[in-house]
């Protein structure tokens, strides 16, 4: 069984898809401004409501026991936004960046391969 298929992860994705069905576009932007805002502070709901998650728990142990092999990983629904995370992310919305664009909608068997750049959230 591959981590995708985990029953964790999937509850989680799918419970997600279903609270965000019908989430028209501009909620993303505005997410993603409130997840901005809310990075370094204290309360912080909508970061706390990914990484305060059985299911980010789950990734944190799998990059834990990759012993600095993986250096950030999250899961992403079916609009972009991310489900669950090992670490803070700089922003909730990956679904304008081609790591999602390249994967999701094209189906599981989809991979991306990027350039190894800096990443400004795991430096």
């Amino acid at each position: 069984m591959t981590w995708a298929q985990d029953p964790l992860l999937m509850s989680a994705l799918e419970a997600q898809n279903i609270r965000h069905a019908g989430l028209e576009a501009a909620a993303y932007t505005e997410l993603d401004q409130r997840w901005s805002a809310e990075l370094g502070r204290t309360p912080a709901p909508l970061v706390d409501s990914v990484l305060q998650t059985p299911a980010s728990d789950f990734l944190r142990a799998r990059m834990e026991e990759s012993k600095g092999l993986i250096t950030e990983v999250f899961m992403m629904d079916v609009h972009g936004l991310n489900v669950a995370s090992a670490g803070i992310t700089s922003d909730i919305w990956q679904g304008d960046e081609a790591k999602w664009q390249e994967t999701y909608p094209k189906g599981a068997d989809a991979v991306h391969l990027s350039d190894v750049e800096l990443d400004e959230s795991t430096q």
